[in-house]
């Protein structure tokens, strides 16, 4: 079975909207006022390992946040 063009769309928004409240609520702790640019990947491995080399099954989210900054000041 494939997923239509309908049902991929509902899933995408219900991504976009979980992953963006994750980084409104880490930008506020973190007192982050610039923009940014936020790409995610939500991936269905069998297995992954982490950073600190712990094995995990299951989905795999990752977010990668790019913050934009006013290099204007660096250039004096």
């Amino acid at each position: 079975m494939t997923m239509d063009s309908d049902d991929r769309r509902i899933l995408e928004n219900e991504v976009a909207r979980t992953v963006g409240t994750a980084v409104s609520r880490w930008m506020k702790k973190n007192g982050i006022e610039d923009d940014v640019n936020v790409s995610a990947v939500v991936m269905r491995p069998t297995l992954y390992v982490d950073e600190t080399g712990v094995s995990h099954t299951g989905p795999l989210t990752i977010v990668d946040v790019d913050i934009a900054c006013d290099d204007d000041e660096d250039d004096l």
